[in-house]
Formats: structure tokens, C-alpha cells, sequence
């Protein structure tokens, strides 16, 4: 098992995954006593924390101090993947994304649902330019052309807002 620690200034996102890279289980926790102590608790579940190895955007703070004292080994990571990917293709995307929010109730939906996450901007645009990412994706696995109906009809794209409401 392996888990993934997005750090942030006002809440964290945790991402446990197996080793075949199956996300296992993945929750949002505030910087509080409380949130750090019901993380750790969780963590618990899943083993014994000296096998459950924690790669963290971070060396220092109270995340890392918690996790250090429960016994998790830490990596620290730097997202480097950004640095690794071509940079022209990655605006493009973020800028596509960006820009789509504005003519797309979907993209816009789930921007602002990223945003009442309290994601920051650049954040919420990467999370948009992911989910478009995967429409994309659909799309050439399929080798349909999108068409905002169809996906939707098949899941591509709904979100919660979009399931239907029982009678």
C-alpha cells in the first residue's frame, strides 16, 4: 500500500493506493488536531504504519511531524512531473480548460465544485483540464467525436450534480 499526501494550506487531500496503483480509499481532511488524529486513525486501517510509506509535497510541518510521530515513513516529493511534460502542450490544456468553463456548464460545475473544495485557481484548472483529459480520452479509445450528449448520457461527464433525483 502506498499513500499519497496532496498538502495544502487549509485542507489535505489523502489518496491510499495498492500496488497495482488502485485507489483504495481517498478523503479530504481540515489542519486541525482533530482532522490530523481521525487521518491517522484511518491510516491505521490499512496496516501498520511503518508499511505504509506517505510521499508528501512537503519536509516540514505539522503534517509531516504527525506523520513521522504515528511511524509512516515520508517521502518528500516535489511535483517535478510538471517540469518533465512538455510545456507548450501543458498551457495549451490548462488554457483550453481555463477558457472552456466559460461556455461549458459542465466545465464551469466542476471548476466551482473544485473551488468550493477550496482549491485555488491554477488547482481547480488542473482538476478541469484532468476531467476533460479523460473526456478527451473516451473520445479516441472510441473513436467518436464528442458530443456533450452522448458523454453525458454515458457518464464521461456527469458529475453528482447531474444524477437524476429519486421520485
Amino acid at each position: 500500500m502506498f499513500i499519497g499526501w496532496d498538502w495544502a494550506t487549509e485542507t489535505h487531500d489523502v489518496t491510499v493506493m495498492d500496488p497495482f496503483g488502485k485507489r483504495i480509499d481517498r478523503w479530504e481532511l481540515a489542519r486541525t488536531e482533530e482532522g490530523f488524529a481521525k487521518t491517522l486513525a484511518r491510516l491505521r486501517r490499512h496496516g501498520d504504519p511503518a508499511d505504509l510509506p506517505v510521499a508528501i509535497e512537503t519536509t516540514r510541518g505539522m503534517a509531516v511531524d504527525r506523520l513521522l510521530a504515528a511511524g509512516h515513513p515520508v517521502e518528500s516529493r516535489t511535483v517535478s512531473f510538471r517540469f518533465a511534460t512538455n510545456r507548450r502542450a501543458r498551457v495549451a490544456l490548462t488554457t483550453f480548460a481555463d477558457n472552456s468553463r466559460h461556455g461549458s456548464d459542465w466545465a464551469a460545475r466542476t471548476y466551482n465544485d473544485a473551488r468550493a473544495r477550496k482549491k485555488r485557481h491554477p488547482h481547480a484548472v488542473r482538476i478541469l483540464a484532468r476531467a476533460w483529459l479523460r473526456v478527451m480520452w473516451a473520445c479516441w479509445r472510441d473513436g467518436t467525436c464528442y458530443d456533450p450528449a452522448i458523454h453525458h448520457a454515458n457518464s464521461k461527464i456527469n458529475t453528482p450534480a447531474d444524477e437524476p433525483l429519486a421520485a
